[in-house]
């Protein structure tokens, strides 16, 4: 999910049940694998973006712009794609001009081995290491418990995303006018199937498996309650419900 470049370290790093969870950075760490690797990637709107066609001028000065994703007007054999010089091997770098040699070999160099800076934290809680993260953060931007939540259960062979099935449940309740129920009531009702308490401390606690097999049960639980609302209650739109914050409900 490409990227704000904000000049920022790429990713702040939690190790969570033997594998490592990006709190911090997820859009600058794909981004810079997607242009390595020259791959194309999906956006959650359905956009695409091509990282295949960025290029090193190797006619630019060190005070111009030497990456650039138009090359219409350069000169031809004058630039060279970011793969190509990684991957490409000594005889394609070798058909170059010879006057372009020093540049390549100096620019493979430098992307080989630049020391890309990620802080890594190991054998704390989920909530210490938010915490870290929140007290380093150059922004000075908490993460929410949804955000934390949708890195610690995030599973790629079962192919769950949180961000994306809590999408997919407001995309299902938008005809039924119910589309502004918020992240963190879906967050608490998981909770409350799971441990009959929907406190901070609690949801963050939760096993991610056992998350992932409790998601199909609260889309039902969360549509049973809409059509109760709506067919029993009489409340046609969600925007009539307590919301969070407004003292009806609270986080206690």
């Amino acid at each position: 999910k490409p990227p704000d470049h904000a000049l920022r370290p790429p990713g702040k790093l939690h190790q969570l049940d033997g594998r490592d969870h990006v709190l911090d950075g997820q859009q600058r760490l794909t981004s810079l694998f997607a242009a390595l690797k020259g791959l194309t990637v999906r956006r959650e709107s359905g956009a695409t973006d091509d990282f295949s066609e960025i290029y090193i001028d190797l006619e630019a000065k060190d005070s111009d712009t030497i990456v650039k994703t138009d090359v219409e007007r350069l000169e031809q054999g004058s630039y060279i794609k970011i793969t190509d010089l990684l991957y490409g091997g000594l005889k394609q770098l070798a058909s170059y001009p010879d006057q372009y040699l020093t540049k390549l070999e100096l620019y493979k160099k430098r992307i080989e081995s630049y020391d890309f800076s990620i802080i890594e934290v190991k054998g704390v809680p989920t909530s210490i290491a938010t915490e870290i993260f929140t007290r380093i953060n150059v922004g000075g931007k908490a993460l929410t418990v949804f955000e934390i939540m949708v890195a610690k259960t995030y599973d790629e062979e079962a192919g769950f995303d949180l961000a994306e099935k809590y999408d997919e449940l407001v995309d299902r309740l938008s005809p039924l006018e119910y589309e502004t129920i918020s992240d963190q009531s879906i967050l608490q009702l998981i909770s409350l199937i799971l441990r009959r308490d929907c406190k901070k401390q609690t949801i963050l606690s939760l096993d991610r498996s056992e998350f992932i097999a409790t998601w199909p049960k609260t889309v039902e639980s969360v549509e049973s309650a809409v059509e109760y609302f709506r067919g029993t209650m009489r409340i046609p739109v969600s925007q009539l419900l307590p919301y969070l914050g407004s003292g009806f409900i609270t986080n206690r």
